[in-house]
């Protein structure tokens, strides 16, 4: 079995092992086919002005403030970007019935009437775990 109760099952070493493979792997992959990337996205279409504009400024708020370990150091980055932090789950949690919550913040920027959920990636082992019981929906 992949994912979910199989891997909650392995001990740490071994999910450690398996990951250091998988990334050998791609990295064999991508050695082989260098334009992999290019040729997947062939026949995308090119973000706009407007869409990398968007994206600069999402950025920082996904790749530092997401990964901040206080509620001060949020929100002190939150604000360097314009944006004031209104409410953050910093750790992931599991719920009475098993489901797994990754850690996330909500921020909002009055200037420009937005509002923004920041979903943080994988940081620890816990979110591998959190990450590997996830199930894709439309």
């Amino acid at each position: 079995a992949v994912g979910g109760e199989a891997i909650a099952r392995k001990p740490v070493h071994e999910l450690t092992g398996a990951l250091y493979y998988l990334m050998a792997r791609r990295r064999e992959e991508r050695g082989a086919f260098p334009t992999f990337e290019e040729a997947a996205h062939a026949g995308c279409a090119v973000p706009t002005d407007a869409e990398v504009a968007d994206l600069g400024e999402w950025a920082p708020l996904a790749l530092r403030v997401a990964y901040e370990t206080t509620l001060v150091d949020m929100q002190r980055h939150a604000r360097l970007h314009g944006y004031e932090l209104l409410f953050a789950e910093l750790q992931g949690a599991t719920h009475a019935r098993g489901a797994h919550r990754p850690a996330f913040s909500f921020l909002a920027c009055r200037a420009r009437r937005r509002a923004v959920l920041v979903v943080r990636g994988t940081q620890d082992l816990s979110d591998i775990v959190t990450d590997s019981r996830a199930h894709a929906t439309r």
